[in-house]
């Protein structure tokens, strides 16, 4: 957890803090070309008290806030066709006014999209 706390802090300047840890997500293996590589993220999701800039650096590309709901209502649901040594492989995305989300961020957001379906189906009124 303090690995992303100072990773975030260093790629994106947002001031994440402990008490705010929401919690962690399943890790995730990376893939390149098709295969597995050795190299496992461990997911953790922060809340923002507040609204923070983002600062980055010159290893982040650009970034970029969506909403969730977005994501989980299924309209930008997408796919996305990535061609490799050994093929050519399909890939679920979302496409977010034109950019592509796929990949490792693809699989965590999902897993925290699942996490928070199964936690509001549980905290209904009993059948």
């Amino acid at each position: 957890m303090l690995t992303a706390i100072r990773e975030t802090g260093e790629e994106v300047g947002l001031e994440l803090h402990t008490d705010n840890l929401l919690g962690r997500l399943d890790d995730v293996i990376a893939t390149a070309h098709g295969r597995e590589v050795d190299l496992v993220v461990s997911p953790f999701v922060f809340s923002l008290p507040s609204p923070q800039p983002l600062v980055l650096s010159s290893e982040v590309v650009s970034a970029h806030f969506f909403s969730l709901s977005i994501l989980a209502s299924g309209s930008v649901d997408s796919e996305l066709e990535l061609a490799h040594e050994l093929g050519v492989s399909t890939l679920p995305a979302w496409d977010i006014e034109g950019r592509q989300v796929w990949g490792l961020t693809h699989r965590m957001v999902s897993s925290l999209l699942a996490r928070v379906r199964l936690s509001s189906d549980s905290s209904g009124p009993p059948p």
